[in-house]
């Protein structure tokens, strides 16, 4: 893995928050499984974090969080992250740094798997899980 200088970005919340989305892992387990740590996975456009995006031109979508408010999140999960972040008010600051990587692993779908399923007379006998909406996760 490979890691440059951090850089930093600072903010205020907007009416509608950050405007920040993250990904990563979802807890320690599947951190362990696929890779831990946390990332900018997208803008809300015209939110605080777009703004503080543009006036940052070396921060984007996919840079890792090393840390938010002075907490180390460098192997942080989506939870703890989500945790730090209704702790901290109303200004945050970011240092992160570009990790293809763990980007990558997340945003490419860490467990993507093709089956084939055939109906029988008491149906296809399966369960679905995932996100509760497209919004999930945003602070």
């Amino acid at each position: 893995m490979s890691f440059s200088f951090p850089e930093q970005i600072k903010f205020t919340k907007g009416p509608g928050g950050f405007g920040l989305r993250f990904g990563g892992a979802a807890n320690q387990v599947e951190g362990q499984q696929f890779g831990l740590g946390v990332f900018i996975a997208g803008v809300k456009p015209g939110g605080a974090g777009a703004a503080a995006l543009a006036a940052n031109s070396e921060v984007e979508v996919g840079f890792q969080i090393v840390t938010l408010n002075g907490q180390d999140m460098t192997t942080a999960s989506t939870a703890e992250l989500a945790a730090a972040l209704k702790s901290i008010g109303n200004e945050l600051e970011l240092e992160c740094v570009k990790n293809a990587a763990l980007f990558d692993t997340y945003s490419k779908g860490k467990a993507e798997k093709v089956v084939r399923v055939t109906k029988n007379a008491a149906g296809f006998g399966l369960r679905f899980g995932g996100a509760a909406n497209l919004s999930e996760g945003d602070e």
